[in-house]
């Protein structure tokens, strides 16, 4: 056990479970992949029994994970207030438009924590919310426009990068001094088309929840163990 407990591997993976969001990808994972296990075994002909202890096991993580997300409206909301004041006072009319798009994306966010957090409550039995439904709609068409609006952002980024590395390519200076501004654009372009397929993936799951997509149990619960094991690879790297 000495030889586990001793090697790099082991030691980097205890300093990226104690991050919250490695913790919460990690748990996320957890939560799809009994989801799938509950499909599958439903569209077997299982036994209910079996059936409803992963649908119950996929419940009991996700509001286990709505509890470590209780302040997240808070953030979003400091977000928004300080990307309005980005807004109102841009740089140029043309560098308001990426500003624009992550407030969408923020106000959109804080609608979905606070959502969430009613629907915590709830269930919690704190508050009485009759129309718990109807701020379960609202829960997941929050989540869609955020999602949908941090793709946009990405796209945006996308574009500026892109010509921002022609620029430099086409200068006379030539490559060499250059070379490290180059190397980080491409990472930083990299990243970006990363994240805006992560988040074009995540965003089909309350999509398809909503019927605005139709997608198949099974094939939301496998995009939601990708978009997961995506955050934890990224989280690994770090």
């Amino acid at each position: 056990m000495a030889v586990i407990f001793e090697t790099a591997q082991y030691a980097h993976v205890l300093r990226m479970l104690n991050s919250m969001s490695a913790r919460d990808k990690s748990f996320r994972t957890l939560q799809f992949v009994a989801k799938l296990l509950a499909w599958r075994l439903y569209y077997n002909g299982s036994s209910l029994e079996s059936v409803n202890k992963w649908d119950s096991l996929e419940s009991q993580i996700s509001f286990a994970r709505k509890l470590f997300s209780i302040g997240k409206v808070f953030d979003y909301l400091s977000k928004s207030y300080f990307g309005s004041l980005q807004i109102k006072n841009p740089v140029s009319s043309s560098e308001a438009a990426l500003p624009s798009i992550q407030l969408t994306r923020d106000l959109a966010f804080t609608g979905y924590s606070a959502m969430e957090l009613i629907g915590w409550l709830q269930k919690t039995n704190l508050v009485k919310c009759p129309n718990h439904k109807y701020v379960s709609t609202l829960s997941k068409q929050f989540l869609a426009a955020a999602l949908l609006s941090s793709c946009f952002a990405g796209v945006y980024n996308y574009q500026k990068i892109s010509e921002h590395l022609k620029s430099i390519q086409a200068s006379d200076s030539g490559k060499t001094k250059h070379e490290a501004s180059v190397e980080s654009l491409t990472k930083e372009k990299n990243d970006v088309v990363y994240f805006a397929i992560q988040n074009a993936l995540d965003a089909l799951i309350p999509l398809a929840e909503l019927d605005i997509v139709k997608l198949d149990e099974g094939v939301v619960a496998m995009t939601g163990i990708t978009t997961s094991l995506m955050g934890l690879y990224k989280t690994w790297l770090n």
